[in-house]
């Protein structure tokens, strides 16, 4: 007896994403300077690792998605990195480092972040796709296939 499919709106699981979202096009945001004055209004001398961080954000790929209000939620993680570099003891710096983690995972500033996100970076032009790669591993079968002239193509009616 042939098994019915389900209807899809009674599935348990549809394995589609609940977070994908298109917001539409946006505006790249433009990569704003670090100000002289942090939260409290303490002026700052930037730690050399938090000027590079910043540098390295907004220009990375991930920067393409950030629109100009993600740079005040940046310039917080930014305070926390020049606080990590500039701790005096191991345990400031770790109590910040974890803080970090946190709100970096927000941004997908790190591969698993990233990947929650259902972003995608391309290294080079010929990547393959993570979906096509763990599918295909999945199945046990290689993640590109050889373009080969179709086999039936010189079968002939006779």
């Amino acid at each position: 007896m042939p098994a019915h499919k389900k209807d899809a709106t009674v599935r348990a699981r549809a394995n589609k994403a609940t977070s994908r979202a298109d917001l539409g096009l946006a505006r790249p945001a433009r990569r704003p300077r670090l100000p002289q004055y942090v939260p409290g209004g303490e002026k700052v001398k930037w730690h050399p690792q938090a000027r590079a961080w910043w540098a390295s954000v907004w220009e990375s790929p991930v920067a393409r998605a950030l629109i100009d209000v993600d740079a005040r939620a940046l310039l917080r993680l930014a305070v926390l990195e020049h606080e990590f570099w500039s701790a005096a003891g191991v345990t400031d710096r770790l109590r910040v480092a974890a803080e970090i983690r946190i709100e970096q995972q927000a941004f997908g500033l790190e591969p698993y972040a990233r990947r929650r996100l259902e972003w995608q970076v391309r290294v080079t032009e010929d990547i393959v796709e993570p979906a096509e790669r763990s599918g295909a591993a999945s199945r046990g079968t290689p993640a590109r296939r050889e373009r080969r002239p179709d086999p039936r193509a010189t079968l002939h009616v006779v």
